[in-house]
């Protein structure tokens, strides 16, 4: 945890060129995710008003940010208020490229990827059809319980029941 907090504090936000429907622009930014659905996983939201099904990608930039505000950012993709964030910024569009003037480091859903100097992002309009549980079925909004739901089920014994 040292080390991540030591890293983090020093990390800055790169310069990229974006182009998006033939316009291109310089951005620092500190992350940039394409987002097709609202989470990353693990109810952490990067795009709160993404569609699987609208035909656009959900560009995610979170600019650079004092460090000191990273827990309420965090806090932010929990609640699903990301979007409403100062350093967040989301454009839904069909296509993007991003270029960098190194090879680009990335997640590809979670596996880490090198992405090259460009990287181009399309939309392939309802090319996968995906199976979603029915709307009446909540889905939860703690954080912890996929990690409570990986604890094993431990019986209570005669004896403990009668020490209560």
């Amino acid at each position: 945890m040292q080390l991540i907090t030591k890293e983090f504090t020093k990390y800055k936000a790169s310069k990229y060129r974006v182009t998006i429907d033939k316009v291109t622009q310089e951005w620092d930014a500190f992350l940039i995710s394409f987002a097709n659905s609202t989470q990353y996983g693990n109810n952490f939201h990067i795009a709160p008003q993404a569609k699987v099904d609208d035909g656009l990608i959900d560009l995610c930039v979170i600019r650079d940010f004092p460090k000191v505000t990273a827990p309420a950012l965090l806090i932010s993709m929990i609640d699903m208020s990301i979007d409403m964030n100062k350093y967040d910024m989301i454009i839904k569009t069909p296509r993007v490229k991003i270029e960098f003037p190194e090879d680009l480091p990335g997640h590809v859903d979670g596996e880490p990827v090198m992405l090259g100097k460009e990287v181009n992002v399309n939309i392939v309009p309802l090319a996968v059809n995906v199976a979603t549980p029915p709307p009446e079925l909540k889905q939860t909004q703690n954080i912890l319980s996929p990690l409570i739901e990986m604890l094993p089920v431990i019986p209570r014994t005669s004896k403990e029941e009668g020490k209560r």
